[in-house]
């Protein structure tokens, strides 16, 4: 272990403590509560709802100034980079807000560490190739901590990785921010969509 790698258990509890911050809000931001019943009150269809909330929540995570305010939030273990606090705060309270719309509690342990799983969009599809999503939220705790676990420790790798993939992108700004902008759009419509899939009923008509 290098100096200035962060322990599992550091991180875990650095994730809660975003998570816990990022459902009540803050720094000018709703709670996940009010962000989903807002939604609820424009559409009539929880699925509709999500999907706008999803597109608007993404739109702001390529905005870098949005990020850059909401950085200082938690203080960040000193091995990941600093936009991961912005990032992380907006992917949270947007899935905690999809959850609500699903009818599950932010505050249950289980929907947290479906959370954590949902971060991992794509990758945690990918981790989880064999189960199906509607599936995910009935496997047991213990199966559930494991899942989250895997996909937490998938996406600091992936993350490390595009640290060091990403510094030379920053001696040009201009172009820097717009690959960062992009990244961080799908990152979060990436999340959004599998909260989507786990949060929601199924929508798709099933035939006999």
């Amino acid at each position: 272990m290098h100096d200035d790698d962060i322990p599992f258990n550091t991180l875990f509890s650095w994730l809660d403590r975003l998570y816990a911050q990022a459902i009540k809000g803050g720094l000018g931001t709703d709670s996940a509560e009010k962000l989903a019943h807002h939604y609820l009150s424009t559409f009539s269809d929880i699925h509709q709802a999500a999907d706008s909330l999803v597109t608007w929540e993404s739109s702001k995570a390529a905005t870098s100034g949005f990020i850059t305010g909401l950085a200082g939030i938690i203080t960040l273990p000193v091995a990941l980079p600093a936009g991961l606090t912005g990032l992380l705060f907006i992917q949270f309270r947007m899935i905690a807000a999809v959850a609500i719309l699903g009818g599950y509690s932010p505050d249950d342990l289980r929907t947290r560490h479906l959370a954590y799983i949902c971060l991992g969009g794509s990758v945690a599809k990918e981790l989880l190739h064999n189960t199906s999503m509607h599936f995910i939220s009935q496997l047991s705790f213990k199966a559930l901590e494991a899942a989250s676990e895997k996909t937490i420790t998938t996406l600091m790798m992936h993350s490390a990785v595009g640290v060091a993939t990403g510094s030379a992108s920053r001696l040009i700004p201009l172009m820097g921010g717009i690959i960062s902008g992009t990244l961080d759009w799908l990152l979060v419509r990436s999340s959004g969509a599998l909260a989507g899939e786990i949060f929601l009923p199924d929508i798709t008509p099933h035939h006999n």
